[in-house]
């Protein structure tokens, strides 16, 4: 399984460094999960922490998938996926 990262409040789950702002239903209490393979935690509002495995974030890496970006411009430019804005963003170097 993948590194993962979910943060709650920000709607973003990042999976193996990239990151996606996904538009779901968080649990109201959950402030963020880590996942480092094959283990981690929830952290919760109540300032508890819950053990997790791969299992358990597998409906945010699903969720995740689903908001790929389009294509990225082939143009020969350097660009970033603005998933905010939905637009491929070049970047001036």
């Amino acid at each position: 399984m993948s590194r993962v990262t979910v943060v709650a409040e920000e709607k973003t789950i990042i999976v193996d460094g990239d990151l996606r702002i996904v538009d779901m239903e968080y649990p109201t209490n959950l402030r963020a999960i880590q996942l480092d393979g094959t283990t981690g935690e929830a952290e919760w509002s109540d300032g508890t922490n819950t053990e997790i495995s791969d299992t358990d974030v597998a409906v945010y890496v699903t969720a995740w998938a689903n908001v790929a970006a389009p294509a990225m411009p082939d143009d020969g430019g350097d660009y970033y996926w603005n998933a905010m804005q939905e637009e491929w963003i070049e970047v001036a170097i």
